[in-house]
């Protein structure tokens, strides 16, 4: 097995997380999003496979969350359908206060999973803007790497 043949995960393990280039494309395990002044993060799924369960994860450093009147630092949102939408405040915002985000897969009744096999992310800029992405998931269960396991666009309003 050559270098660039290892599963995702050993990748990620040895480089400490950081982004590599699989097959011309940067994978990422997580990314990071400023919010700076925004007040709203807004997720559009747009496609999901149905085996696995797939689901979002969103978690704050120096910032809340806020749904539905109740504040958090981080939620995870499963996609039982598509296309669906969810949109959560931001409150108690520092000036280095970002949005860290990942995908993960179900194990068992929505124990979630990441970081296993083949799982990664792309990530592509919607209209030139940082604070508008794209992203597509990876499940890492699988052989495939195509990337089409969970598609959903972030952003940071």
């Amino acid at each position: 097995m050559s270098k660039d043949d290892r599963p995702f995960v050993d990748r990620f393990f040895e480089s400490g997380h950081k982004p590599f280039i699989y097959d011309g494309r940067l994978v990422h395990y997580s990314v990071r999003v400023p919010v700076g002044q925004r007040k709203r993060v807004s997720v559009h799924a747009k496609s999901a496979i149905k085996r696995p369960l797939q689901a979002i994860c969103i978690a704050t450093n120096n910032c809340l969350l806020k749904f539905g009147g109740k504040k958090s630092k981080s939620a995870t949102c499963w996609i039982e359908y598509v296309p669906i939408e969810f949109e959560a405040e931001i409150v108690n915002a520092k000036p280095d206060a970002e949005l860290i985000i990942w995908h993960a897969v179900e194990s068992g009744h929505r124990n979630s999973i990441y970081g296993i096999g083949d799982m990664g992310m792309l990530v592509e800029l919607v209209q030139e803007s940082k604070d508008h992405i794209l992203i597509r998931c990876n499940s890492g269960v699988d052989t495939k790497k195509d990337f089409k396991s969970l598609v959903f666009e972030l952003e940071v309003i």
